[in-house]
């Protein structure tokens, strides 16, 4: 039989993973939970919610987390489901793709999957295992959050509503586990099946944004837009999610075809075929490291490019759409006269910032993959130290930061500069956005250090990374305290063009990633690879 062995090899995973998988779940539930518990001490009372309501009817806010709904009577259930659906779907999505990836593409990259296949294991087992940990935990996922949303009581947040909401959260990342799935039979490599993964949703998420502001039907073509119009707590449509789920099905579907049709450690997409003998270019670690990650950093450079251009294609109208609503004239006038575009585009970069982080760490963390597949021994058993061999990753980190914060900024830039009249020149939101290098260069760096301790550690950086979002992202909405942004490098950097250009914050950011990696470099140093 086909399967025989999955609910063996189910186990295995929940046994190795048990804790990663612990840790997404409470994370997303917990994070539902805190949000739509925030809003009552936020806004106390209708009026207030009713000028929040006003802030969200503009193009930006629509490109962020869709069109708004519910706003001419906006409880707390509505502003949850206006607010959280579509971001909470998209770290479902994230989810997904990397849980399903790991479980099935670098089983195989690893020589684990080839191993179980030795085994009285069914060929399909051990895609199949992996897909239902990962399908029950997004059904858990919406599960708890429904249950967790639905006990409060809150105004307008119905059990019918957190029963949709929670829905619409499984769906999405339901639907992400197939994409995944069929990206990981594409591909011969696990990075490069999350990259085309992660190109898509990124791709998915751009194209809801712009047939949401625009009003037109391009929404309908990405899974981002059927989630979002289930109006969740307002109109409650169901039908939106079942189209998800059936698509769902056909991505599952024709990832199992591929899956059962294809050789082990083989994509459908065969790999361009290299040249005999390597040329004088390749012939050093840094030159190896740079051609294995040359095409994700390209397509990561893109992806960031365009997600600028698109946030930066809407500022034109911003100032307009807050003009006739008072209760921003007055947060405007408590900003010293700085235009609301401004403001946005600090925000905006702060984003952008942190989307740059992530390339740049799985940049730094490429080393660990390739001590895993036994690959780093082999470069060192030539003359190549391990100070050469571990900075020769550090220096392709730092650099590709800079190359991914530029192409963001200029991409926001570019547009902003085209859309906005009589707006900054290009120079000065470019120089807002190349700002954050520096607390990029920090990430990195502490990503560094973890792998050189101990590179089961590494993993912890992303938590890191998902708190700073959170605390400069939706601070604001929290009300967290000022002091919480310097819990995070991001929260030193000055939100040019709003604030003043500061050298010193940026030099002390600077001198910090580089003794981070100087620390790094000394304890890779003296750790076994294994």
């Amino acid at each position: 039989m086909k399967l025989e062995g999955t609910l063996v090899l189910i186990g295995l995973t929940l046994k190795r993973d048990w804790l990663r998988l612990t840790i997404w779940f409470l994370s997303l539930v917990l994070v539902q939970a805190a949000t739509a518990l925030s809003f009552p001490g936020l806004y106390t009372n209708e009026t207030e919610r009713q000028q929040l309501a006003e802030t969200m009817i503009n193009p930006a806010m629509t490109a962020l987390v869709g069109p708004g709904y519910g706003l001419d009577n906006y409880h707390y259930g509505a502003m949850m489901g206006h607010q959280m659906l579509a971001m909470s779907a998209l770290v479902m999505a994230v989810m997904s793709i990397l849980l399903i990836i790991r479980y099935t593409r670098t089983e195989e990259e690893t020589g684990r999957m080839e191993i179980v296949r030795s085994l009285p294991a069914g060929a399909l087992a051990p895609a199949a295992s992996g897909t239902v940990v990962v399908f029950v935990l997004n059904l858990l996922i919406g599960a708890g959050t429904a249950v967790s949303l639905g006990v409060m009581g809150l105004e307008g947040q119905t059990w019918t509503g957190s029963i949709v909401y929670g829905g619409a959260l499984a769906a999405a990342g339901i639907f992400f586990l197939g994409l995944g799935l069929l990206t990981a039979q594409l591909s011969s490599s696990a990075r490069g099946a999350s990259g085309l993964a992660m190109g898509l949703m990124t791709l998915f998420y751009t194209v809801r944004a712009v047939g949401d502001v625009g009003g037109g039907a391009w929404s309908w073509l990405s899974p981002f837009g059927w989630i979002v119009k289930s109006e969740a707590y307002v109109s409650n449509i169901v039908w939106p999610l079942l189209l998800t789920t059936a698509a769902s099905v056909i991505l599952l579907g024709a990832a199992g075809w591929l899956f059962n049709r294809r050789d082990i450690g083989s994509g459908v997409l065969p790999p361009r075929e290299g040249k005999a003998e390597a040329g004088p270019l390749l012939r050093s670690p840094f030159a190896l490291a740079l051609r294995l990650q040359r095409t994700s950093l390209i397509i990561w450079a893109l992806v960031l490019l365009l997600l600028g251009a698109m946030y930066g294609s809407i500022l034109g109208d911003t100032d307009a759409y807050f003009a006739d609503i008072e209760f921003m004239k007055e947060f405007m006038d408590q900003m010293a006269g700085v235009s609301m575009t401004d403001q946005f585009v600090s925000l905006l970069f702060v984003v952008l910032s942190i989307m740059a982080t992530v390339p740049a760490l799985l940049s730094t963390t490429k080393l660990r993959a390739e001590e895993n597949n036994q690959r780093a021994e082999a470069v060192l058993t030539r003359p190549v130290s391990r100070w050469r061999l571990f900075g020769s990753y550090a220096v392709l980190t730092v650099s590709a930061t800079v190359l991914f914060t530029a192409a963001s900024s200029a991409g926001l830039a570019g547009a902003a500069a085209a859309v906005i009249e009589d707006g900054r020149p290009f120079q000065d939101y470019f120089l807002a956005g190349i700002a954050y290098v520096p607390a990029v260069w920090v990430m990195a760096s502490a990503s560094a250090l973890l792998l050189a301790v101990r590179p089961a550690f590494v993993s912890w950086i992303w938590g890191y990374v998902t708190a700073s979002f959170v605390i400069v992202y939706m601070g604001g909405l929290f009300q967290f305290p000022a002091w919480t942004e310097k819990l995070t490098p991001y929260g030193y950097v000055p939100r040019m063009p709003v604030e003043e250009v500061e050298l010193l914050p940026l030099i002390l950011l600077t001198a910090v990633a580089a003794a981070v990696y100087a620390a790094a470099f000394f304890l890779y140093r003296n750790r076994d690879l294994q």
